[in-house]
């Protein structure tokens, strides 16, 4: 189970942060209010849009704050492919689907921390401060090339079935 965040309120933030959130009114808020306390953000409603922005930032992102249940991939699997691009990439993940759930992704990756939806402003800034100050020994980790090429091949097939149904990166088929 999720360690439940404090309710303590964090310092300011000085850390770029890529999030990832498919519903518009949430990533706003959540845009919004990292924005307001200091964080640098980089908005994503996609996991394609997610790469891209991971690939041409020209500073470190220090953490990946993305939904677990995305419509293109899940948010492990997003971390996995963003951490072949920044091996040292911090992964928050946020989920509206506790219990069994959390509790499936938290074994996948002991790397990954988790915080259920709803949230409170200052549990979510906490969290992430926690994050960021951990001495994560797999922050630095590699991961396995094999296992990156997989992911890798995964990624450009899901991208060409989203220009074959949709035209193009977040177009809608008609």
């Amino acid at each position: 189970m999720p360690t439940p965040p404090l309710e303590v309120e964090p310092p300011m933030g000085k850390a770029t942060i890529l999030l990832v959130e498919d519903d518009h009114s949430l990533r706003e808020l959540m845009l919004n209010l990292l924005q307001g306390h200091g964080y640098t953000v980089l908005a994503s409603a996609n996991v394609s849009d997610a790469v891209n922005l991971a690939q041409d930032a020209k500073s470190e992102v220090d953490l990946l704050l993305s939904d677990v249940v995305l419509p293109d991939l899940s948010g492990d699997e997003l971390s996995a492919l963003l951490r072949n691009l920044r091996p040292n990439l911090r992964v928050l993940l946020t989920s509206e689907y506790a219990g069994d759930l959390i509790t499936r992704y938290q074994s996948i990756d002991p790397t990954m921390t988790l915080i259920a939806k709803p949230f409170t402003r200052r549990g979510l800034l906490s969290t992430i401060d926690r994050v960021l100050r951990a001495d994560n020994q797999y922050g630095a980790r590699l991961f396995d090339r094999k296992r990156c090429g997989l992911v890798e091949a995964i990624r450009y097939s899901l991208i060409e079935l989203q220009r074959r149904w949709f035209g193009g990166a977040g177009g809608r088929r008609n």
